[in-house]
């Protein structure tokens, strides 16, 4: 496999665009607030019910304490998703501590590295912004996982107090120990020798940032329920130690981390095949790049080998701008085909309003 056959050449010139209506709580969780005004994160599920429509997750990262389950409505005549408002059709409420969270990816992946491994939900619980309460800057952060449920051929059902295994982890070996790190992007590896690792890409820049790993040796080990829902790091609870496993950001472009123009990443996901990796750079002119992976080769070694000038694919896609309700883009996605992707953007400063997200067909050679 090449690099050229990998990477998309252009996209479709019209994107389908669905409206995701704000979603609050049910009175039934009173004092919490939990709606889709700030989608940090979203992921699409292989999973369809009866009619075929197609269902994501997302998650919120203001006062989050559920994923949300949305469906996106198919034409029986064309199979194409049908451009009207996408519907939340159930939540699955986590049995976990919520205070000083701050989520800000979603990823779908294998619960561990074993070859028959099912499928997780992992929560990126990875922001740590100083923005007071209640959000503290973290020295122990974590990734929150749950085995997806089973709902294929139906409706999905909204769960509560759905177990997790809580993955705490630290910045170690290689990160400068006097800072305390924030990260918007993660995503797993679903395949190889790697499969199962969770990698979070940070928002430092060059020397203070990078990419990390936590392998699926570690946290496929670990139990459902193994930290207390009532608290975030029990004393004595045991994290891991996350080392440095890229020592600068993956450029974009022929754009590195030094260069002026360079922009945080601030959302990933990988395709069902492992072949090829999306990142979405933030900023005024938010772009999402694209990495080619080669069969055995790493994660790290696709996002930091040079393909000519630049690990990344030559083809490059602006993601749209200037809607009033957009403030900044957070979240990525490739569809279960592997032949189209989503991303969308935050409401502006958080309000509730009708987001817009936009399902782009890659064009390949």
């Amino acid at each position: 496999m090449s690099t050229n056959t990998t990477c998309p050449t252009s996209r479709g010139s019209s994107p389908y665009k669905f409206l995701i209506q704000p979603y609050t709580a049910p009175s039934a969780t009173p004092g919490v607030e939990d709606d889709l005004s700030e989608i940090s994160g979203i992921v699409f599920t292989n999973q369809t019910d009866s009619k075929g429509n197609l269902f994501a997750y997302a998650a919120s990262d203001k006062n989050q304490f559920s994923v949300k389950v949305i469906r996106f409505d198919r034409d029986p005549k064309t199979g194409k998703p049908i451009k009207t408002s996408a519907t939340t059709v159930a939540t699955y409420a986590l049995d976990t501590f919520y205070s000083t969270s701050d989520w800000e990816d979603l990823s779908l992946g294998p619960c561990s590295g074993a070859s028959s491994a099912p499928t997780c939900i992992y929560v990126g619980d990875i922001g740590n912004n100083n923005r007071g309460a209640p959000y503290v800057q973290r020295t122990i952060l974590r990734v929150l996982k749950f085995q997806e449920p089973f709902f294929s051929g139906s409706t999905p059902k909204s769960l509560v107090k759905v177990p997790v295994t809580t993955i705490l982890y630290r910045y170690d070996s290689g990160w400068d120990s006097s800072l305390r790190y924030d990260a918007e992007t993660m995503f797993v590896d679903w395949v190889g020798s790697g499969k199962g690792d969770i990698f979070i890409v940070t928002k430092a820049f060059c020397s203070m940032g990078g990419v990390g790993r936590i392998p699926a040796s570690y946290h496929g080990a670990l139990k459902v329920g193994n930290i207390p829902s009532s608290s975030y790091m029990p004393v004595g609870a045991s994290f891991y130690n996350m080392f440095r496993d890229m020592t600068e950001p993956p450029k974009q472009g022929t754009v590195g981390c030094s260069h002026g123009d360079f922009r945080v990443w601030q959302a990933g996901d990988m395709r069902r095949d492992g072949h090829l990796i999306a990142l979405l750079a933030g900023g005024s002119s938010p772009r999402v790049y694209f990495f080619p992976r080669h069969p055995n080769e790493t994660v790290i070694s696709a996002l930091s080998s040079p393909q000519g000038e630049s690990a990344s694919c030559p083809y490059t896609a602006a993601s749209l701008g200037g809607v009033t309700n957009q403030k900044q883009y957070e979240s990525v996605a490739f569809l279960p085909n592997g032949k189209s992707y989503a991303d969308l953007s935050e409401c502006d400063s958080g309000k509730p309003c009708v987001v817009p997200i936009y399902f782009w067909d890659l064009v390949y050679p």
